[in-house]
């Protein structure tokens, strides 16, 4: 099972973009590097991230922008990603267990446990790492809702279907 990457961020995932926009859809991931200012080991998960989530395609040492990834702007890329969201690990299990009724993080997570999906063999870190990444995911796309005085997250309204 291929997982979300837990370094790659949204903003990051939207530079990536831009510059392969910038572009016409492809470069070379050398050069990617040295226009990010990113090293290999910094600039692989976010490609990765992009990749799970059909934005662009790795080919050949070149990122090349999917259609998908072409209809991206500033107004519809959280929906996007939200929507891309929902068929990636650990997401597509977050938002299964949870449509089942809220849970906190640590419910959450041995819930996802349960199934299989880890993000880590350390417990703690592994929750750690969870909801650092529903956060700056799942919350910042729209596809979840977390409630800080019941401790809870939930799918989001819109998502919930």
């Amino acid at each position: 099972m291929r997982l979300f990457p837990t370094s790659a961020g949204m903003s990051q995932l939207s530079g990536l973009i831009d510059i392969l926009k910038y572009n016409n859809g492809i470069v070379s991931i050398s050069e990617l590097s040295r226009e990010t200012r990113k090293t290999i080991d910094v600039l692989f998960p976010l490609l990765d991230a992009a990749d799970l989530l059909g934005f662009c395609e790795i080919k050949n040492g070149r990122v090349v922008l999917t259609e998908k990834g072409r209809k991206v702007n500033s107004k519809n890329f959280a929906k996007l990603v939200a929507e891309s969201l929902k068929d990636v690990e650990p997401f597509k299990s977050v938002l299964q267990v949870l449509k089942k009724n809220p849970l906190n993080i640590i419910e959450l997570a041995q819930a996802l446990e349960a199934q299989g999906v880890v993000l880590y063999a350390e417990p703690t870190t592994n929750v750690e790492l969870l909801k650092s990444m529903l956060i700056k995911w799942g919350i910042r796309s729209g596809l979840l809702n977390y409630e800080s005085k019941s401790d809870k997250w939930y799918v989001s309204k819109k998502f919930s279907q």
